[in-house]
């Protein structure tokens, strides 16, 4: 890890520790760090607290002031994340009360990232910066759970997106032209179709070259202009934003109906 990210990982443990005391289980990492594709000023640093009961809001003031001092010290790390309880670890949204949640760097209490994704994450692939070893917590999503997860997902989020930036001269019609949106729409559909071949979860960079090998030739310069906006890798791949941007509608359009194909096989 870089240095300046573990600076930050060795400051809010630090912190974390002090706060809570002995009820402090674990701090875990997610995301793209566990899964081994952390980009400095890009990457958030996604992250799951232990603790062995539900927060009071007593605590919102100190991990308030905790996340606006790790912001002012560390701007180019995004923490992204929850503080979670024992009894709750592994839960889906409705069945748990929101937990206290830190996502664009504010600090409310939500449902953010509560899903199969960040459990089978977290069990398989998360590390641990302090605690109970992140592979030992009591946390079993079968791929059948993850994969109906993902399904579902897919179908409404991903399929309200595609058709948000179809609608001409909205908001989003207008920032599908941006290189943010052909990563985000084009890497997104990646993942879900990496996780339901392969019953896996990977980062977003490998999910994007496992699927260049899987699609058909005309998909493959959309994929290769998303992996050059993530990475730097390779060459930019359009003059056109137009261009670029039918060709990440249409191949999103092809992996949404390629995903669910693949679910119902």
């Amino acid at each position: 890890m870089e240095t300046n990210l573990q600076l930050a990982l060795n400051k809010f443990s630090v912190k974390l520790q002090k706060l809570f005391g002995n009820e402090l289980i674990g701090i875990y990492l997610t995301g793209s760090i566990a899964l081994g594709s952390y980009h400095y000023k890009k990457s958030d640093i996604d992250f799951t607290v232990l603790v062995k009961l539900p927060l009071t809001d007593d605590y919102y003031k100190p991990l308030k002031d905790l996340h606006n001092e790790l912001v002012f010290t560390f701007p180019h790390q995004k923490f992204e994340g929850h503080y979670i309880s024992n009894s709750d670890l592994g839960k889906k949204p409705n069945e748990i009360q929101p937990v206290f949640t830190f996502h664009d760097a504010a600090l409310t209490k939500s449902h953010h990232d509560i899903n199969m994704v960040t459990w089978f994450t977290l069990k398989n692939h998360g590390i641990t910066v302090w605690g109970y070893p992140a592979n030992e917590l009591s946390l079993n999503i079968s791929a059948k759970e993850l994969s109906a997860y993902v399904i579902d997902n897919l179908n409404s989020y991903w399929v309200y997106w595609l058709n948000s930036i179809k609608k001409a001269f909205s908001v989003k019609c207008i920032f599908a032209f941006h290189h943010t949106a052909i990563e985000w729409g084009v890497m997104g559909v990646c993942r879900m179709f990496y996780t339901l071949s392969k019953q896996d979860v990977t980062s977003k960079d490998n999910a994007a070259v496992y699927t260049l090998s899987h699609v058909p030739e005309k998909h493959q310069r959309i994929l290769k202009e998303a992996i050059y906006i993530r990475t730097g890798q390779s060459k930019h791949q359009y003059y056109s934003p137009f261009t670029r941007k039918h060709d990440m509608i249409s191949f999103m359009e092809y992996m949404i109906n390629e995903c669910n194909r693949i679910y119902n096989q």
